[in-house]
């Protein structure tokens, strides 16, 4: 339990280290033709690692903490929707091609944004949420599974707990980058819960 929850904590780590702005830069130096492959590869490794670390959580993962039954399974479903919905929502905004690095091979150039350079979206359902992977994946942690064993719900916290931390990383890029529009942009919009938007929902009945 405990080496599974270090070894889920050591991917969270490596997977922000891998895509800092400053760790990037020294590898491009090392590889001036970097940029070209960087985010394939980087995908590539954090789907693989990914794939690992779950299949061997799921190797005596021990007894079960929680569990998805009876009236509480129709909570799961609607989470898993939600999340659904916040992935489609996101994708159909973003530059999919760029976000799996495909672009990237041929231009190579790469960018902060996932739409692949320009502004920021700030419509549709980045109207709800600044971040709506980030929000459909903390809703996915906890509905992926009927049933979350001691090692799996160790790993479903320690992600749950990462997801905003990478949200806010991300965002102090993004700062640094769009400073004032995207300064506006954060007092409308809430980072991942649209608190905001329900307010203002609330706020026209």
């Amino acid at each position: 339990m405990i080496v599974c929850c270090c070894l889920w904590i050591g991917w969270c780590v490596l997977h922000s280290l891998l895509i800092t702005p400053g760790v990037v830069e020294f590898l491009e130096n090392l590889w001036p033709v970097l940029p070209r492959y960087y985010r394939l590869a980087y995908n590539l490794v954090s789907l693989l690692t990914l794939v690992m670390l779950a299949t061997y959580t799921r190797i005596d993962p021990g007894p079960v903490v929680f569990a998805w039954n009876g009236v509480l399974s129709i909570f799961r479903w609607l989470m898993m929707v939600a999340a659904i919905l916040l992935f489609y929502g996101g994708a159909i905004q973003y530059d999919l091609h760029y976000f799996f690095g495909l672009r990237q091979l041929k231009t190579g150039k790469s960018h902060l944004l996932m739409n692949g350079g320009g502004e920021f979206h700030q419509t549709g359902v980045f109207a709800l949420t600044r971040h709506p992977w980030y929000l459909g994946c903390l809703l996915a942690i906890w509905s992926f599974l009927p049933e979350y064993h001691a090692k799996s719900f160790g790993a479903a916290v320690i992600l749950f707990l990462y997801i905003p931390v990478g949200a806010i990383l991300e965002e102090r890029k993004i700062m640094k980058l769009y400073e004032q529009s995207y300064g506006r942009y954060r007092k409308r919009v809430s980072m991942l819960i649209p608190l905001k938007w329900l307010v203002k929902k609330i706020g026209h009945w």
